[in-house]
């Protein structure tokens, strides 16, 4: 599955699902691109909203465009050209703190890390438009759930989740392979055991 989104002066965002339990982000600029893999385990089930507007440049805009139009009025009222400059100039300026203040605003879903609660992974809650930018991220939201563990899952699903989970800790140096692979044998047998205990029981 692949997403992508595009912001003026913000540049362009790609999402590409990997095998449903990663998330690769292409963040593509004229700065440059920047690539980069999240373990959507470690992101977590749910996200918000986060609206951010510097409302310092609305005000720098509209103080500098009531002098252009001062100017303009001075310019047409005494039919000089001499004023016609400076409002060219105010003009420049206010055109400039606008596009400072669309550079400068954010309105994005945020989902967070559950470990740390610092943010995971941003996505601009409204590219290409609102409702496909919140399916997207409630399709993230599933994909998430299924890797984290439901007390009501099977043996067999319980497993795969702890397997992605040591998978995660081994990508992170928390435990090397072996341990992770001990780890994992354990678990598998105490299902096992689990399993056969509950058989017996409901043959009793």
């Amino acid at each position: 599955m692949e997403f992508k989104q595009f912001r003026f002066l913000g540049g362009i965002r790609k999402y590409e699902l990997i095998d449903d339990k990663q998330l690769k982000t292409t963040f593509s600029t004229l700065a440059g691109k920047n690539i980069e893999v999240i373990d959507l385990y470690q992101l977590d089930n749910k996200y918000e909203r986060i609206v951010y507007r510097e409302i310092k440049w609305v005000l720098a805009a509209l103080f500098t465009a009531l002098i252009t139009c001062k100017f303009i009025y001075d310019a047409v009222i005494y039919t000089d050209d001499f004023p016609v400059n400076f409002a060219l100039f105010f003009f420049a300026l206010t055109a400039t703190f606008m596009v400072a203040y669309f550079f400068n605003h954010h309105d994005q879903l945020v989902f967070r890390i559950y470990q740390s609660s610092d943010p995971g992974l941003l996505l601009w809650a409204t590219k290409p438009n609102e409702n496909e930018a919140t399916n997207f991220a409630d399709v993230l939201v599933k994909r998430i759930d299924r890797l984290k563990v439901n007390p009501n899952s099977s043996p067999a699903e319980k497993l795969e989740v702890y397997g992605n989970s040591l998978s995660f800790l081994c990508d992170e140096n928390v435990i090397s392979e072996k341990e992770a692979e001990q780890i994992f044998e354990r678990t598998r047998k105490k299902f096992e055991r689990s399993s056969k205990g509950n058989v017996l029981s409901i043959a009793k």
